[in-house]
């Protein structure tokens, strides 16, 4: 009989005609709340106790595609984590400082194939732009003399539109033996 931790139900002295109005509200409660939250006419018709039960229901939806969201930008990560240490690992088995040397080298010369490249097209952009800014000079220029249009098309030579302008300075600057 002693019973080292005391009961809360026996230390609570509640009439038991209490018992059943508490868990009939709380059953009410607990129902409506459910109404509320899967049904919008319910939810309407419960008021702001409505609005607010979906309210925190969407706010349990949001936060739970969240965490699925950054579940799943987590498993990336680890996958591409997993991935570079496969990488370093393959690196490291080789025991040879040259392999890092030698991925840097084609790292190197793919980047400078880039430059060039863009730099080339900078260079053709630059000079198409003076050539077309030369032809309009020349076509004012004929225009406002006040030239007959015979004339005006044996001052002027015809304009070259950028792509055929392309084309020409590609076979212009690529060798015969070159490939394009």
């Amino acid at each position: 009989m002693d019973d080292p931790l005391p009961h809360l139900a026996d230390n609570l002295n509640l009439p038991n005609s209490l018992l059943l109005p508490v868990a009939f509200g709380l059953s009410i409660y607990s129902g409506l709340r459910m109404l509320a939250e899967q049904f919008a006419p319910v939810a309407k018709a419960l008021g702001p106790l409505g609005r607010r039960w979906t309210a925190l229901r969407e706010q349990r939806v949001a936060r739970a595609a969240n965490v699925a969201e950054l579940t799943e930008r987590v498993a990336t990560l680890t996958a591409e984590l997993a991935e570079e240490k496969r990488d370093n690992a393959w690196l490291r088995k080789l025991r040879n400082d040259d392999a890092y040397t030698i991925d840097l080298q084609r790292q190197v010369r793919e980047l400078a194939a880039i430059a060039r490249r863009r730099a080339d097209r900078m260079e053709m952009i630059d000079a198409y732009v003076l050539a077309d800014t030369e032809w309009h000079r020349r076509a004012d220029l004929a225009w406002k003399a006040g030239a007959d249009p015979e004339r005006i098309e044996a001052t002027v030579p015809e304009h070259v539109p950028f792509l055929e302008f392309e084309r020409r300075w590609r076979a212009a600057r690529t060798k015969p033996d070159e490939p394009r």
